[in-house]
C-alpha cells in the first residue's frame, strides 16, 4: 500500500492520477467534503463530544515554497472554500507573501507574539515552554532565564534561539546571567550587520507598513515584531550598542 506521503508527492503512475483527478474535480471535491464535514460537526454537536472542529495542519512550517505559493497564494480562494475550522503554521516569508497576496481569507485569526510587559502569566508560561524541552534547575540560573524570556520580544522561535546562543556560550556550564548577556551581544550584532542604508530609514521614520518590500524583509529577518498589529524593533537590535549609538546620532 503506498502511504499518504507518496501518493501526494511522489512521482509514481497513482500520484501522478491522483494529483490530476484532483486538479480536475477540485470544485466538486471540495462541496462534497464540506458535506461530509458539516454531517460530522453536526454529529460531534449531537452527542456533546464537542462545539466543533479542529484540523491542526501539523509541520505545514517545514513544506517548500513552491507548495506554499501553490495552496495559498495562488490558490487560496480554493483552500478557502473548505468550511472547516484550520490551523496551519508557514515561514515567516510565506506568511507575509500571503498577506499581500490577491486572494485574502476573510475569515481567519493570526496568533501573535506574546506580551511580555506586565504579563506574569505569559512569562511563567514561557518558562514552562523552556522546561518541556531542558531541565531548567540544572541549566540555566532563574535570573538569567528571566532575562531569556525579556530579550525573547514575546517570539518563542526567538527565546529558543537566545537559550540556545546562551547553552553554547556557557562551554558545558550552567548558564549565568553573564551567559546570556554575551548571548544577546552576539545576536543584537548579527541583525545589526544585516542593516543596510535602506533599512536604516525606514527604523528613522519608524513608517512600518508591511506591503512595503524593505519592511517586509525586516519582518522576516524579525528585527521588526508585529504585536496585534503593532510593530516594534527586536529587543535584541535595540539593546545593541552600536544601533543605540546610531540611534543617538539621528537625534542630534
Amino acid at each position: 500500500k503506498a502511504s499518504f506521503k507518496e501518493v501526494f508527492s511522489g512521482e509514481n503512475e497513482i500520484s501522478t492520477i491522483v494529483r490530476r483527478e484532483i486538479k480536475q474535480n477540485t470544485l466538486q471535491l471540495i462541496n462534497e467534503l464540506n458535506v461530509e464535514i458539516g454531517d460530522t460537526r453536526m454529529n460531534v454537536q449531537d452527542t456533546g463530544l464537542g462545539e466543533d472542529i479542529l484540523f491542526i495542519i501539523d509541520g505545514s512550517e517545514k513544506i517548500q515554497s513552491q507548495v506554499y505559493e501553490e495552496l495559498f497564494i495562488k490558490n487560496g480562494n480554493i483552500l478557502s472554500e473548505l468550511n472547516i475550522n484550520m490551523m496551519v503554521a508557514v515561514p515567516i516569508s510565506a506568511y507575509y507573501q500571503i498577506e499581500k497576496a490577491p486572494n485574502k481569507f476573510s475569515t481567519r485569526y493570526t496568533v501573535p507574539m506574546i506580551k511580555l510587559e506586565n504579563n506574569e502569566l505569559a512569562v511563567e508560561l514561557m518558562k514552562h515552554i523552556i522546561g518541556k524541552r531542558i531541565e531548567i534547575p540544572m541549566f540555566i540560573e532563574e535570573n538569567a532565564l528571566n532575562t531569556c524570556i525579556a530579550y525573547s520580544g514575546g517570539c518563542i522561535r526567538q527565546l529558543f534561539q537566545v537559550v540556545h546562543t546562551s547553552l553554547r556560550t556557557a562551554l558545558g556550564k550552567k548558564i549565568t546571567e553573564l551567559h546570556v548577556k554575551q548571548a544577546i551581544g552576539e545576536l543584537g550584532k548579527y541583525l545589526w550587520e544585516y542593516l543596510d542604508n535602506e533599512h536604516l530609514k525606514v527604523l528613522k521614520e519608524e513608517d512600518y507598513r508591511p506591503a512595503e518590500r524593505k519592511v517586509g524583509e525586516l519582518l522576516y529577518i524579525l528585527i521588526l515584531l508585529k504585536y496585534n498589529g503593532k510593530i516594534k524593533v527586536n529587543p535584541l537590535l535595540d539593546s545593541y550598542p552600536d544601533f543605540i549609538e546610531w540611534k543617538t546620532r539621528q537625534t542630534k
